[in-house]
């Protein structure tokens, strides 16, 4: 069971509203959008100060209802709500999809032709209830929807919550905690992070940081390293700048997160907010590298105030932008060297 929201936007000529002719269109407009369900809409004031601030609602059967929003300046939003007993894998399938909508927004354009200045719908509904949450939310706030038709696996660990979901254009994607990690579609990440064969991993010495779906390990494994370790990041990298021990790439699968030094207790003072990237720097043989996923490349802010502080640093570096098929986004790669003397 899952409920069902079709959502219109419409701008009318606010002087308009003065008419009692055309409340009476507005509500007519709300009967038609809930199928002629019900013909008494509730009107509702919203303003002492503004007698056009007003919500036209209309209860409907089976759990549907419409919610047409009036205000003063002659913005209206239109959502149109139904309750859907059966379990549809895709927006195609429901009977509220595509074509519905528009056959509905021309009949509104229609009923309301010279009363409107514009009109949009977003073409299939919001989806809310199902089996699988489908949306996602972009580095820069945008909705994004995934077409996850299938829970192929869940369980609980002692650390996290692991659920795989199935997607009819990505394959399988592995989620923990409820984030999207890697998906069946994605090998490009895996190879971009590791400089798709920019560089020989053949008898070196490789840390990872995270890495926690395999896959970097699958790869690597193919050029026969000396050693790999995949460790509690903050502590290996710590225990490791304390020893004295280096590596030929430390390869950081994390998302990068600034940490205060007074919180983690760290003996020596970080230049940058970059945590992981400072000490991963440190614990580099001279000419190793750091290679590291940066965050999406709509996080602008993120980006520039990373490669900002890898500047501070006297690093050299170079990036690569790839969109990860499963994410929906581009990410930066960045491949990072400093000069230990």
């Amino acid at each position: 069971m899952a409920a069902h929201t079709i959502c219109m936007y419409m701008k009318v000529d606010g002087a308009g509203l003065d008419k009692a002719e055309t409340w009476r269109r507005l509500e007519a407009v709300v009967v038609k959008a809930l199928g002629g369900q019900s013909a008494n809409p509730t009107v509702v004031s919203l303003s002492n100060n503004c007698e056009h601030d007003k919500v036209i609602i209309i209860p409907g059967n089976n759990g549907s209802h419409a919610v047409m929003r009036v205000y003063s300046s002659g913005l209206i939003t239109l959502d149109i709500q139904h309750l859907i007993t059966s379990e549809y894998k895709t927006t195609e399938d429901s009977p509220y999809n595509m074509e519905f909508i528009r056959m509905l927004e021309n009949d509104i354009k229609h009923d309301l032709s010279d009363l409107l200045v514009e009109m949009n719908s977003l073409y299939a509904p919001i989806r809310r209830g199902q089996t699988v949450w489908p949306y996602a939310v972009s580095a820069d706030d945008r909705i994004l929807e995934m077409d996850y038709d299938e829970l192929i696996f869940e369980k609980k660990s002692r650390y996290q919550t692991i659920r795989i979901f199935h997607s009819r254009e990505f394959g399988n994607v592995l989620f923990l905690d409820g984030d999207a990690m890697l998906g069946e579609s994605d090998l490009i990440y895996t190879r971009s992070l590791l400089c798709d064969g920019g560089e020989s991993y053949s008898d070196k010495e490789i840390l990872i940081l995270g890495g926690g779906d395999g896959g970097l390990l699958h790869e690597l494994l193919k050029e026969k390293p000396k050693m790999i370790m995949i460790e509690d990041c903050v502590k290996v990298l710590h225990d490791s700048i304390k020893s004295g021990k280096q590596y030929d790439y430390v390869i950081n699968d994390l998302t990068e997160f600034p940490v205060e030094k007074a919180v983690k207790g760290f003996g020596y003072d970080l230049k940058t907010t970059s945590l992981i990237t400072e000490l991963s720097l440190k614990a580099i043989k001279p000419g190793g590298k750091v290679l590291a996923r940066g965050n999406c490349w709509g996080a602008y802010d993120y980006r520039e105030h990373f490669e900002r502080e890898m500047r501070q640093l006297n690093c050299d570096f170079k990036r690569r932008d790839v969109f990860v098929p499963s994410f929906q986004e581009t990410y930066p790669f960045h491949f990072s060297s400093i000069d230990h003397g």
